[in-house]
């Protein structure tokens, strides 16, 4: 038996190896080459492309093409090779090659020429723009910035963007060729996914130091792309909010394809570069002495403090380095997108977490949004696009950088028992900013819902009908307390104060778009109607006198003093016709005009409604037959220019109405409440406008990589509107 098994498993062997030596026989042979030889061409033009680089994988090794884009590798390896293809303005490009000799096309990256930029009420390409467009890099888009406006500084020519202050979450600064007006508003407009937003921060009486920016409610992470509108042809379209330019926010949005998941994180540190030197304690007691003794010589020369003080002083307190530490910055940022031909989302959450270099301040934001486009039907396109956002700040109190450069050395942060130092030995000063600082609470929590929903409806072929709706609720709590053991608080024993803010904007936009093409002509129309209304509650309240500190401002009630409480509400509305029409033949010649005529309820009662002009013209010399013999290193080059009209409301609101301020009187030993007059009417009230003249040129060089555009424009602001004071005499505190 034993035999017979035996016997098998030989033959069972023999089978095995047979076959395998079998298959083994049938496969290839693997090729060795000792040279790949190769030609990389233009996936277009089918021109031999020079200078690029061409590696192999997982081998430092690479060389480049000739002029005739030939191109040879002397190796051993076997085939097929993997090779990288690689070269400035054209795709990046992994290619398996399986024969010697072989062809490698590339394909060039699309030009900026050829992008699809977002302007008001529509889009069109980069190349034909007539107005003065600019688009910020997306490099700089990726900031870890807790506001997109601070995004902008050092991105675009003609835009100047200020820190206003080194709170984090704080305000910026944004002009677009300079200030247009002197009590109105310079800030541009924002237009966040077709929503209009004025950057403006109101005031609930509550609290002090730098308030936090709006704009700081939206989470920059999700933001697509930016672009400025900077000259009236490109803003008046925008009409009475285009005077200080207008900046268009396109959020992400979701593409057909594979679903994606994307994590974004990164983590920074910031510091004070620099101190500013002040003196020491041992040369502040010196000083002091010597002013003392220069202003009363007969008291002697130590009338401030002995030698032998001075000697045991040291350096004393540094109070930069005791408010200032280093502040870290935390973003985080988790999206999902993806989708379908007829349906596309996406949705992203974010987190970010800003320390301030002065101890005790911060920003935080979380943040949620959804954008999903649809189409249902061929005809029918719609979108919704939601952003939640809830932010929290600790704001340094007013004037606190100054307080510490003015605290002398000598000052001590705590006495000989651990507390806070209220009054310090030989110095007649009652502050303590660090107490201030630390103690001190000074917070603004806030909710803004930013959404916007539309429907757009192909009526005909090229003539499409889109409903927009939005609305913009922005809500702000800030609370702040004084406690009774710091030196601010003392004379109180301990101040709170509330404060709310309740903000609701709606709008809606009608239009109607039409476009056609005809041979050498292309031209679009646009026509609409707007509107939006924003109303704005405040209201605040406070208390001081209390029994404990431990409470903060959670109980107004147990302070034995009231503080006056104060509140405040209201509205404006504008109503706005708009209209426009581009035109170009052969891509040479370039015509666009529009016109905005705009209601406000914030001019008087004869002056309502303003109208703001303008038209465009550009050449593009690039596409004329000559051009190429004439100039073959230039790419494309246009010549613009524009005139326009635009118009500024932010002036604040009633201001053509007569208005009444409420005082108090004594009767007798009585206090009552009055009224007074505070305005006098002036139903003549009109717009502030700006007129602007604009003329310059794009050139493009080295196959589009190289792009210049140079502006020369002329701005003037008609009709200022200024407050005249009048005499008290009058009556009015101002009119």
């Amino acid at each position: 038996m034993k035999k017979h098994r035996v016997l098998w498993y030989s033959l069972s062997m023999v089978l095995f190896l047979y076959a395998f030596g079998s298959v083994r026989a049938q496969e290839p042979r693997p090729i060795i080459n000792a040279s790949l030889i190769g030609k990389v061409i233009d996936a277009k033009t089918k021109e031999p492309i020079q200078g690029v680089t061409v590696q192999l994988e997982a081998v430092t090794h690479s060389v480049q093409t000739d002029n005739q884009g030939n191109f040879q590798f002397v190796t051993g390896q076997k085939l097929p090779f993997t090779l990288i293809v690689s070269f400035l303005g054209y795709e990046k490009k992994q290619v398996v090659v399986n024969s010697s000799p072989t062809i490698i096309a590339l394909s060039p990256i699309s030009t900026d020429l050829d992008e699809v930029v977002i302007v008001g009420y529509g889009t069109q390409k980069r190349r034909d723009l007539t107005g003065a467009v600019a688009t910020l890099p997306e490099k700089l888009l990726r900031q870890p910035v807790s506001s997109l406006d601070q995004a902008l500084k050092g991105g675009i020519s003609g835009v100047q963007v200020t820190q206003t202050s080194g709170q984090p979450g704080g305000g910026v600064s944004v002009r677009i060729r300079g200030g247009a007006s002197i009590q109105g508003g310079n800030e541009p407009l924002y237009v966040i996914d077709g929503f209009p937003v004025y950057n403006q921060t109101e005031s609930t009486g509550v609290g002090s130091g730098t308030p936090v920016n709006p704009l700081a409610s939206i989470s920059p992470t999700d933001i697509e792309s930016i672009e400025v509108l900077k000259d009236a042809a490109a803003t008046a379209i925008y009409g009475s909010r285009g005077a200080n330019g207008v900046i268009l926010v396109t959020t992400k949005k979701g593409r057909a394809g594979q679903v994606q998941l994307n994590y974004d994180g990164s983590f920074g540190a910031q510091n004070v570069l620099k101190q500013i030197e002040v003196l020491n304690a041992h040369d502040f007691a010196i000083l002091r002495n010597e002013a003392l003794y220069d202003a009363n010589p007969n008291l002697g020369a130590f009338q401030y403090r002995s030698q032998t003080e001075i000697d045991q002083l040291g350096a004393g307190t540094n109070w930069q380095t005791e408010a200032f530490r280093t502040g870290k910055i935390y973003n985080q940022q988790l999206s999902l997108s993806g989708g379908a031909e007829k349906v596309k989302y996406y949705l992203g959450a974010n987190y970010f977490d800003q320390q301030g270099v002065i101890v005790n301040t911060n920003f935080k934001r979380v943040g949620f949004r959804s954008n999903i486009d649809a189409n249902p039907f061929d005809r029918l396109q719609v979108g919704a696009n939601l952003s939640i956002n809830k932010t929290y700040a600790q704001i340094a109190p007013t004037g606190i950088v100054n307080a510490l450069l003015l605290m002398p050395s000598t000052a001590t942060v705590y006495d000989a028992n651990g507390a806070y130092t209220l009054r310090n030995p030989f110095e007649n000063i009652f502050a303590n900013p660090i107490a201030t600082l630390k103690e001190t609470t000074n917070s603004s929590n806030g909710l803004r819902i930013l959404g916007t929903s539309f429907g757009q409806y192909r009526i005909l072929k090229g003539l499409q009908a889109k409903v927009l709706v939005g609305v913009d609720l922005n809500g702000r709590n800030d609370k702040f307390y004084l406690p009774s053991y710091i030196y601010e608080g003392a004379g109180s024993k301990g101040k709170a104060s509330l404060g709310n803010l309740d903000g609701t904007s709606w709008l809606n936009e009608n239009t109607l778009n039409y476009s056609a093409n005809t041979g050498k002509h292309t031209f679009n129309a646009l026509i609409g109607f707007t509107q939006q209304e924003t109303k704005n509650t405040i209201f605040n309240a406070g208390a001081e006198n209390f029994v404990t500190d431990d409470l903060l401002f959670n109980n107004l009630q147990s302070g034995s003093t009231i503080v006056r409480p104060s509140s405040d509400s209201y509205t404006w509305v504008l109503h706005s016709y708009l209209a426009r029409v581009n035109y170009n033949f052969a891509n040479k010649y370039y015509v666009s005009a529009s016109l905005r005529r705009d209601g406000s309820s914030r001019f008087g009662a004869d002056n309502k409604w303003g109208n703001f002009p303008s038209i465009a013209l550009s050449w593009r010399a690039a596409n004329e037959s000559f051009f190429k013999e004439a100039f073959p290193g230039v790419d494309d080059f246009k010549i613009r220019t524009s005139f326009g009209t635009t118009g500024n409301q932010e002036i604040g609101q009633y201001q053509s109405l007569s208005t009444l301020y409420s005082l108090n009187y004594l009767f007798g030993n009585n206090v009552v409440t009055g009224f007074a007059p505070q305005r006098i009417p002036n139903k003549n009230l009109g717009w502030e406008s700006t007129v602007q003249y604009d003329g310059g040129f794009d050139i493009s060089l080295l196959k589009n990589r190289l792009q210049f555009t140079v502006d020369y424009y002329y701005k003037k602001t008609r009709d200022l509107l200024l407050n005249v004071e009048i005499p008290w005499t009058s009556g009015y505190v101002r009119s």
